[in-house]
């Protein structure tokens, strides 16, 4: 398969008009090609979204072992991979969500599992936001260990609070087995940055479940402007507000600190450190109602989930809607796409495989129109049947 004359997302983070030559489930060729083929002029190209933080989607909860309908919906919303992130729970639930995750295979039509990423148990009370207060526990290294290895190499990520007791040692302990986030914390700076010095590298859902940066008391985000290779960011227009969005991708600018300098696809990034997600839970892609996410009830309503007491619960939004809230709030359309395919990559440890448009790279490709709009997705080399 050839597809030629369209706009096509570099993994320099620029447009440029190339071709692009598939054989099979891979990139072959990117660049001016002599061969024939679909002709895509006046469509932009883009990989195929990557959700680095979900709970799920169109019915299903990941925490509750459901991943059926939500890759099949995930797939017609643009998302080609994922990464199933599970709430708080007791030990032995959780063992059982991190198995039950691991045996989860996509067909031709749903979105790849592409690692796993524990949201808790090791948050602080005090921010647990949706997530259920009776799972929370102080850190314990060896429980990680254990998903871990029940993981089989799937584990990609854990959200510790730092300031929990024993935090700062279990994050030197367990950050070379998975990428290890700070998040629902309370932090303050100075515990926040030796967290990022102990092993941290990542911020989850920046600016919703920790304080906020004030300039006498940066906390935990000042902390990871400063220190962290990236941060998460919920565009769904309700989680976090317009222009909070526009300071995020100017605050997290790259940097030259140790861990973040690193070459990906051969040239350093350039790009800001923003990782958008959904945060999306199962009423995604379904009607306001009640619903559930890690074992509490969430109420649905006009596109906000809150548990009872009004604490939002999570997204009902797609990757897609906030990649395109993004760019409606003024963020260049391409960084926009960088920061839902590329950087995730980059964070899951698949830039190998996935992410950007390269040869070597799985045939995951978005067809948009001239306002940005999915119209086909290219899942794995083939065409999906429907969006």
């Amino acid at each position: 398969m050839v597809l030629t004359g369209g706009n096509i997302l570099t993994p320099a983070g620029v447009f440029e008009h190339l071709d692009i030559a598939i054989d099979g489930s891979k990139i072959l060729k990117v660049g001016q090609l002599p061969e024939q083929g679909q002709n895509l002029t006046g469509y932009y190209i883009v990989p195929g979204l990557i959700d680095l933080h979900i709970h799920g989607a169109a019915g299903d909860d990941f925490s509750s072992g459901q991943f059926q309908q939500a890759a099949s919906y995930l797939a017609r919303r643009g998302v080609t991979s994922f990464c199933a992130t599970i709430m708080s729970l007791k030990p032995k639930a959780l063992q059982s969500a991190v198995r039950t995750a691991c045996h989860f295979t996509a067909d031709q039509q749903m979105a790849q599992l592409v690692g796993i990423s524990l949201e808790g148990p090791f948050l602080s009370p005090e921010k647990c936001g949706a997530q259920h207060p009776d799972a929370l526990q102080l850190p314990e290294p060896e429980l990680i260990q254990q998903l871990s290895q029940i993981a089989g190499g799937k584990l990609r990520m854990i959200t510790i609070a730092p300031e929990l007791p024993g935090a700062i040692d279990c994050i030197r302990q367990v950050s070379a087995l998975c990428r290890v986030s700070l998040g629902h914390t309370y932090a303050d700076y100075a515990t926040a940055a030796a967290a990022f010095q102990a092993g941290a590298s990542h911020l989850t859902h920046l600016y919703n479940a920790m304080p906020p940066l004030l300039h006498r008391a940066p906390g935990v985000i000042g902390a990871a402007a400063d220190f962290a290779q990236s941060a998460e960011l919920i565009c769904d227009g309700i989680h976090v507000h317009p222009a909070a969005v526009r300071a995020a991708f100017r605050l997290f600018v790259p940097h030259t600190l140790p861990m973040a300098n690193t070459t990906v696809d051969g040239f350093r990034p350039t790009l800001p450190r923003i990782c958008l997600i959904s945060d999306s839970m199962e009423a995604a892609g379904l009607p306001d109602g009640r619903y559930s996410l890690g074992g509490q009830v969430v109420f649905v309503q006009h596109q906000r989930a809150t548990l009872p007491d009004g604490t939002l619960a999570g997204s009902v939004a797609s990757l897609a809607d906030c990649v395109h809230n993004a760019i409606q709030w003024g963020i260049p359309p391409e960084t926009a796409f960088a920061a839902a395919t590329m950087m995730p990559a980059r964070i899951l440890g698949i830039a190998h495989q996935t992410g950007s448009i390269a040869p070597g790279k799985q045939a995951d490709l978005l067809v948009l129109d001239q306002t940005f709009r999915m119209q086909r997705v290219l899942l794995r080399g083939r065409w999906l049947d429907t969006i």
